[in-house]
């Protein structure tokens, strides 16, 4: 009986670490992206180390989405 409490209790736990994990690894509501501030630059990314975003000669800054797009940016396809 002891063991299938503990066996519970650990999967109970383990269930709600994975979740929360997941959580922080997409956050669709994420506020703050990155954006080049170079001539020709005219996405926004959620990830820092985002391909479209590691050719950027200029400034890499960080905006709210809304800021974002209120600048005329759009979602980068790789790393939306």
């Amino acid at each position: 009986m002891k063991r299938t409490i503990v066996a519970i209790v650990l999967l109970v736990a383990g269930m709600s670490g994975i979740m929360s994990v997941d959580a922080k690894y997409y956050d669709a509501s994420a506020s703050e992206v990155y954006v080049c501030t170079g001539k020709y630059a005219k996405k926004y990314h959620n990830d820092y180390e985002c391909k479209g975003l590691q050719k950027c000669s200029a400034e890499i800054i960080t905006l709210t989405v809304e800021e974002a797009e209120k600048r005329g940016y759009t979602k980068c396809k790789i790393c939306y």
